[in-house]
This record gives C-alpha cells, sequence and structure tokens, in this order.
C-alpha cells in the first residue's frame, strides 16, 4: 500500500511540474502574440499615414497637372490670336 501511494504522489508531483512548465509556455505565447499583434497594430498604422501622405502628394500633383494645362491652353490660345 505505501508503494501506491508514493507512486500515486510522485505522479501527481510530475503533473504538478508538466501544468506549471504548460502555464509557463502558455503566458509566453500569449505575450508573444501580444507583441506581434501590437507590431501589426503600428505597422498599419505606419501604411495608413503613408497612404495619406501618397494620397495628398497626388492630388498636389493634378492640381498642378491641371494648372499647367490651363496655362498651356491659353499660351495657345493667345498664340493663335496673334498670327
Amino acid at each position: 500500500m505505501n508503494n501506491v501511494r508514493t507512486a500515486i504522489s510522485s505522479v501527481v508531483g510530475a503533473l504538478g511540474e508538466t501544468s506549471r512548465d504548460l502555464t509557463t509556455l502558455a503566458e509566453a505565447s500569449t505575450a508573444e502574440a501580444n507583441d506581434a499583434s501590437k507590431a501589426a497594430v503600428e505597422t498599419v498604422t505606419d501604411i495608413t499615414a503613408v497612404t495619406r501622405q501618397m494620397a495628398a502628394s497626388i492630388t498636389e500633383i493634378h492640381g498642378r497637372a491641371t494648372r499647367s494645362a490651363e496655362m498651356a491652353q491659353q499660351s495657345v490660345s493667345k498664340a493663335d490670336r496673334t498670327s
């Protein structure tokens, strides 16, 4: 009977250690997943900012191109009138 108690006690102790090890691994995995999630959010935020800057630049370029085309058209009209 004593041998059975000793064996059961040993198994329970081993299960306790395994449980603690698994808990530690789960906590570490959770921390790494949180870090990865934060990095992904930062990346998306950076991409959003860059996209907004590009959109503003494209809008500015479009405006300048439109003004240049209008000026060129006016120059052609003036040249036609003076010819």
